[in-house]
């Protein structure tokens, strides 16, 4: 259920009720009964809480396992320094290729000058 992943994802961020309830702006008992499941959430309400716990709402709102911003954010940053490397590796090669080739347009060059 919704409001059992949100209870996780607080945990997770070592939030307690009342942080979240004042970032809602609502009493720390309002909170506790969204949480709990006494209450009804609001799209506005959970759009904020995906916000403070930094989450997409499609993953709390979705059935799987939801993954982080910040984990999302840190396996792209990976990424992207992989590719940064590769692409400096390929650059490498690259520009041993255009010497190689300018050198034997040299030799050829000379070659047919004698």
């Amino acid at each position: 259920m919704i409001n059992e992943k949100i209870r996780t994802l607080r945990l997770a961020k070592h939030l307690t009720q009342k942080d979240m309830s004042k970032a809602l702006n609502i009493s720390q008992n309002a909170y506790s009964a969204l949480e709990m499941g006494r209450s009804k959430m609001d799209h506005e309400r959970l759009k904020k809480i995906a916000v403070i716990l930094e989450i997409d709402l499609y993953d709390i709102l979705n059935e799987n396992q939801p993954e982080s911003k910040t984990k999302r954010t840190e396996e792209s940053n990976e990424f992207s320094n992989y590719l940064k490397e590769v692409i400096i590796e390929k650059d490498k090669q690259l520009e041993k290729l255009i010497q190689q080739n300018q050198l034997l347009i040299k030799q050829r060059n000379n070659k047919n000058k004698k």
